[in-house]
């Protein structure tokens, strides 16, 4: 023979013995798949399949509601620091009008009334950081729900 014809029947054993492999490894599954088509579930094993399914579903809803408490939580603070916001500017607006709408030169009233907007203003800014550390508090909050457990109806321990 020669050295080349030994090397192309090198090659195609090769690739036969490629391919046994992957015929054996094929039926290997097929076998594990008919195998456990022929085994029949117990009462007792359909009661822990069915106990294990509920434990983990319990865990994640569990799990679930604390992460909706905590966004509902961050999520109500930033809308009552909102809130406030709005009415501050609301009354804000409506004593800039006011001022606006006084004839002449400023009086002591009016002075007392643009000091009181001055301690307003301030008062507003309060709120404004309040409601930017709301905002951070529910960025930082804002992780992912907890997954979804994969499915599975065999326990751990079966």
């Amino acid at each position: 023979m020669t050295e080349r014809f030994q090397e192309g029947l090198l090659c195609l054993l090769r690739g036969a013995m490629h391919q046994f492999e992957h015929f054996v490894e094929v039926k290997k599954s097929e076998l594990a798949w008919n195998k456990s088509l022929g085994q029949q579930a117990t009462k007792k094993d359909l009661i822990d399949i069915e106990r294990h399914i509920m434990g983990v579903l319990n865990d994640y809803l569990k799990k679930q509601q604390e992460w909706n408490t905590r966004q509902g939580a961050a999520i109500d603070s930033a809308v009552a620091s909102l809130d406030g916001l709005v009415l501050d500017v609301k009354n804000l607006n409506d004593k800039i009008i006011e001022l606006q709408n006084s004839p002449g030169v400023v009086t002591p009233e009016d002075q007392a009334l643009i000091d009181q907007q001055l301690a307003l203003g301030e008062a507003a800014t309060i709120k404004v950081e309040a409601f930017a550390n709301a905002l951070k508090a529910l960025d930082h909050q804002n992780t992912q729900p907890p997954a979804v457990p994969a499915a599975s109806t065999v326990p751990p321990n079966a």
